[in-house]
């Protein structure tokens, strides 16, 4: 059997891929098989709890400030999952936190499939800034403290980190390694889909369901504005209160998609009020710095055999585009603050907060 782990990382559309996967490769019928292992989960971290048990419990993320621990042996619940399918040639297991821990999860498979040949696909996200930008986001929604420069820092070395981990794995011929490179432009076949599909030999024709109807599920974690996570954070700060108790976490969800609702509400009286909103993402000096973080990794990626030749490619294009581009000092800026990362629109701010308000107001009214 063949086994193919795809494991992230963080930001780079891995709910979208699963909610794909399961729809198409779920039933039975398929020799390619995604199994579900809780109902209306379609990811596949729970399997690490087996890998890092911590007093009976592993805290896997917290979402908007939710914790969520999760018990079980799991790799049991998928043996006996692959054995009731039958048909199974190919397993397809899917996690954004897997990268943590990719060498002990091919020991378990392996232990749990003997005989079983394995690819390990991890994506990763460039250009960095767009990657750290997202992160920033994800982690003033799920914490009230402010992500600083030393974080962001921190995350692209988890990157570099689980590309170690996986060389390691490909040089001991434990497992196959196939790095991508999340973006839409350096996809092939224009999705995220189609891209998994080429890359671990996919056949998306034996679906029972037909990749051609398969329809793009809602995006799970959607992305608030500049001027949306500025007030976010600050209302969790100032207006939620200080517990982080299921009340609390209530609330913030709330507040979330209260935000969202108004986002949508200042978009569609754009034309009218002529206020538009500003995408998040670090303001050009930042920008250039921060991308100046990642030049030794692209260096490496861009002569790895584990990338194919377009995806070299896509990445030495990328190295000389910032090379042209970057001021001569890549010294980081005191990056302690919001407005040190971000630009603002100061009257989008306003009508923005305005309008989320009024929405609050109202809530509580009814």
């Amino acid at each position: 059997m063949k086994i193919i782990v795809h494991a992230g990382m963080p930001k780079t559309g891995t709910t979208f891929l699963q909610k794909q996967l399961s729809t198409l490769f779920s039933s039975t019928g398929s020799p390619t098989f995604y199994p579900q292992l809780e109902e209306n989960q379609e990811s596949h971290n729970m399997l690490i709890k087996d890998l890092l048990p911590q007093n009976g419990n592993v805290r896997l993320y917290a979402r908007h400030g939710e914790d969520t621990f999760l018990t079980g042996a799991y790799f049991l619940s998928l043996s006996e999952a692959v054995k009731a399918h039958r048909e199974c040639e190919t397993l397809i297991v899917s996690g954004e936190l897997m990268h943590k821990c990719i060498p002990l999860l091919v020991e378990k498979l392996k232990e749990t499939f003997p005989n079983s040949a394995i690819d390990v696909v991890v994506y990763f996200r460039f250009p960095v800034s767009d990657f750290l930008a997202s992160s920033y986001q994800q982690i003033v929604k799920a914490s009230m403290a402010l992500p600083n420069f030393k974080k962001m820092k921190s995350l692209l070395q988890q990157a570099e980190d689980t590309y170690d981990d996986c060389v390691t794995l490909a040089l001991d011929e434990k497992a196959n390694f196939i790095p991508r490179i999340y973006n839409k432009d350096a996809f092939c076949g224009g999705t995220i889909l189609d891209d998994f599909a080429f890359a671990t030999g996919l056949d998306l024709g034996s679906a029972n369901t037909g990749s051609a109807n398969i329809q793009s599920p809602p995006r799970v974690n959607s992305s608030l504005t500049a001027e949306g996570t500025y007030l976010f954070r600050n209302f969790r700060e100032h207006c939620l209160g200080e517990s982080r108790n299921n009340d609390f976490e209530w609330r913030s969800r709330r507040l979330l998609r209260a935000l969202l609702e108004a986002e949508n509400q200042v978009r569609d009286g754009y034309a009218e009020n002529n206020v538009p909103l500003t995408k998040l993402e670090f303001r050009p000096d930042v920008k250039l710095r921060v991308e100046s973080l990642s030049l030794d990794f692209l260096g490496r990626l861009s002569n790895s055999e584990h990338f194919d030749s377009a995806s070299r490619e896509w990445l030495k294009s990328l190295i000389q585009f910032h090379q042209q581009n970057l001021p001569q000092s890549a010294e980081s800026p005191k990056l302690d603050g919001f407005h040190y990362f971000f630009d603002l629109n100061p009257e989008s701010l306003e009508y923005l907060s305005s309008v989320l308000m009024e929405r609050l107001i109202r809530a509580s009214l009814d």
